[in-house]
């Protein structure tokens, strides 16, 4: 059985993701998935100002557009080297299971990472460099949600 993993911010980057699992990783490899209810913000506080990606239920009304994330397969190994990269141990990110569908409808049991409660300062904005990793992952997203996050404001140090 394939094990799935759900990436929505960073590892949305192929070139990063492959850094990460020790092996090529290529975008059109990965299934594009369209969250529903759920959306993307950087509340995952880095301890430097700035955030990082998360997932949280969607508010109704809200105006925010649902999250949309890849769906990559990966091994029970390559998931130990993720839950290391994601801060597992130390309460960063916490692995959650998630039942997801693809834009035809398939459903697909992934494992996604969740930031842990500690971590949750809202507001928070992502670096120029961080966002950039996750328009990597543009082609294969709606043309809607590539726009949001082209147009997503981000956070600048003060010198």
């Amino acid at each position: 059985m394939a094990l799935w993993y759900l990436a929505y911010g960073s590892n949305m980057d192929c070139h990063r993701l492959s850094e990460r699992l020790e092996r090529h990783c290529d975008i059109r490899d990965a299934v594009p998935v369209h969250l529903p209810n759920w959306y993307c913000c950087f509340d995952k506080a880095s301890g430097s100002g700035h955030g990082y990606a998360t997932l949280k239920p969607q508010p109704a009304g809200d105006g925010r557009p649902d999250a949309e994330g890849l769906l990559w397969e990966v091994s029970a190994d390559e998931l130990a080297l993720l839950d290391s990269y994601e801060g597992v141990h130390g309460g960063h990110y916490q692995r959650h299971n998630w039942t997801v569908r693809d834009d035809q409808g398939q459903p697909y049991e992934s494992m996604v990472y969740l930031h842990g409660p500690d971590f949750d300062e809202p507001g928070l904005l992502p670096t120029p460099a961080y966002l950039q990793h996750l328009l990597c992952g543009a082609p294969m997203l709606s043309p809607a949600y590539a726009a949001w996050l082209r147009q997503h404001p981000t956070w600048r140090a003060h010198s």
